[in-house]
């Protein structure tokens, strides 16, 4: 991947756009929750629990705030809000930011230690526990919490496009984020951290002149700015980092998808059913599933195409099918298009009837038995949904419509005999289902 992607063109518009009233807006939206239980926390007597509820409150703002934006970043809505449709659903902002949350819980396990092992009263790890020349702990634990300040940015960027909890510590992804472009990281936290510091330089001698004059006055008129500021941060650096992201996954996607999809897609090595896929391919799913993800949520319906016909068989091809499936599903009106062969259909029929699709897993065996009537696992497939509506859904009448679509599209079947049985048998049931009320 080049050292320099399309992010640093993105950079000015978004720290542009941050110095709207709309930042105003977002920090007092940001503030308004804490506040609030601040206020309720001054209306009772006092406890220590005050203070850890302030704390969780503004620290569980702060990561729905900053993974919304990130997702605003990603789909490339420069001008974008906090309520931006271009963000997605808000279930989506709430799993970005447990992600985000994941992460930072990961960061901080080396700090508990700490406190856990100075807690025990163990001896000085620098004195006999680590080895002669090697840094001591406390200067370790220093250096760590140095690199926080970079990495609160990176968690951004990967909580925001990661397809998956376990995504979050997939060496492809960070690799597929970050490398070559640590430039451009430190672009985006300067980005996030300059504007605002302007503002201020700017403003507090205004501030400084007046505090002697009219105190009150001054204290007052600083909280709309310090609010403003705040939204600032907040906008930025979920921005920021949601363009980085997305910057670095078209930059990925633009190598291998062009050249690889031929090679991927239509001729993707998947075994017959029930057996291993017979060759795995090179490309990470993970990162594909992200690339897919971004573009998706971009807005970009050819692109997603484009990136789930090397992350459907990727994800087959390396054990992940529940992904593959997720990522087929939203592209079953462009079936031709994916050109997947009739062994990959098949596993991913199998995952949609596993996952509770009926619908997606009947419509896919359908469109393989249509290719091929003679493809008996399609057959069993959709022997397998009859059954499902038979048994589990309770209505005869689908599962009599399944055996007859069967028997009128494969009659040849070995497996034809026995779907005649449970044809009768399905028809005795619908016979003696309750007649629907007639409508008056």
């Amino acid at each position: 991947m080049a050292s320099r992607t399309a992010f640093p063109r993105v950079f000015g518009e978004l720290v542009h756009d941050s110095f709207s009233i709309t930042s105003f807006f977002t920090g007092l939206l940001a503030a308004l929750p804490t506040g609030l239980v601040l206020l309720f926390a001054a209306s009772g007597p006092r406890s220590k629990g005050d203070a850890v509820a302030v704390l969780v409150v503004w620290m569980g703002t702060v990561l729905v705030f900053v993974s919304r934006f990130a997702q605003v970043g990603v789909a490339g809505d420069t001008e974008g809000g906090l309520f931006s449709s271009a963000a997605g659903p808000w279930s989506g902002t709430m799993a970005a930011a447990a992600r985000l949350l994941l992460l930072w819980a990961a960061w901080a396990v080396p700090f508990v230690v700490w406190g856990l092992l100075k807690g025990a009263g163990t001896p000085d790890p620098a004195i006999g526990l680590v080895p002669i020349g090697f840094p001591r702990l406390p200067f370790l634990i220093s250096l760590w919490s140095g690199l926080g300040v970079v990495l609160s940015f990176a968690f951004v960027a990967v909580a925001a496009v990661a397809p998956s909890f376990g995504a979050l510590f997939s060496p492809a992804l960070w690799r597929t984020l970050f490398a070559g472009r640590i430039g451009e990281l430190f672009l985006a936290i300067a980005g996030v951290f300059g504007p605002p510091l302007t503002v201020l330089l700017v403003v507090l001698p205004v501030y400084g002149a007046l505090m002697p004059r009219q105190p009150k006055l001054a204290l007052t008129a600083f909280v709309p700015l310090l609010l403003y500021a705040v939204g600032m941060v907040l906008t930025l650096q979920g921005k920021l980092c949601g363009a980085f992201a997305a910057a670095s996954l078209a930059e990925e996607a633009d190598e291998p998808l062009d050249v690889e999809v031929a090679a991927h897609a239509g001729t993707a090595s998947v075994a017959p059913a029930g057996a291993a896929p017979a060759e795995a391919s090179t490309a990470d799913p993970e990162s594909l599933q992200a690339i897919w993800q971004a573009r998706l949520t971009a807005g970009d319906v050819e692109g997603a195409l484009e990136a789930a016909r090397m992350a459907i068989p990727a994800g087959l091809a390396k054990g992940s099918p529940k992904a593959a499936a997720a990522i087929y599903r939203q592209h079953l009106d462009r079936l031709d298009a994916l050109g997947l062969d009739r062994p990959a259909l098949s596993l991913l029929a199998d995952q949609l009837l596993r996952d509770g699709d009926v619908a997606a897993a009947a419509w896919t065996f359908s469109q393989t038995l249509d290719a091929e009537p003679g493809d008996a696992k399609a057959f069993k497939g959709l022997l397998r949904v009859a059954e499902h509506h038979l048994e589990k859904a309770k209505a005869p009448l689908e599962a009599v419509r399944v055996y007859r679509y069967l028997l009128e599209r494969a009659p040849g079947s070995p497996l034809a005999e026995h779907a005649r049985d449970l044809l009768a048998d399905a028809e005795r049931k619908a016979a003696r289902e309750p007649a629907p009320p007639a409508r008056s």
